[in-house]
């Protein structure tokens, strides 16, 4: 799934080691394994037209957690039925504050430590833009 990156992840470039700003997100996630995580999540919440949860530890090179991230996805649609945007929104919480500069440059080993996608109850509509 190719998905353009927000214009606004330009502001980040030191952490992100880039500019992001017209590129897709598989072109800037660093490492195959959390590009396919993250792909699998936004693809998760398309596919299933429902909101996702999810939140990873990042794990130092000691094998300590050095980082915690919150995201949850939430499906829109402009005509109700086919989902044609995602808005994301993620927190990042920084148990060793130097990774904060630096966050996206490395890939580290991650583990997901929660996924919940949503159920919605019925007669409620797909979220419109």
């Amino acid at each position: 799934m190719a998905l353009p990156v927000p214009a606004d992840w330009h502001c980040d470039a030191k952490a992100h080691g880039m500019i992001a700003t017209g590129r897709y997100l598989d072109e800037v996630l660093p490492g195959p394994e959390y590009k396919a995580h993250v792909l699998g999540l936004y693809d998760g919440c398309v596919r299933a037209r429902r909101p996702l949860y999810s939140e990873c530890l990042f794990i130092s090179l000691e094998q300590a957690p050095e980082r915690h991230t919150k995201v949850l996805f939430l499906q829109l649609s402009n005509d109700g039925e086919r989902v044609n945007q995602v808005l994301v929104v993620q927190v990042f919480f920084y148990i060793d504050p130097a990774t904060r500069q630096w966050r996206f440059i490395e890939p580290r080993p991650f583990k997901e430590i929660a996924h919940v996608l949503f159920q919605v109850p019925s007669g409620v509509e797909m979220a419109r833009r």
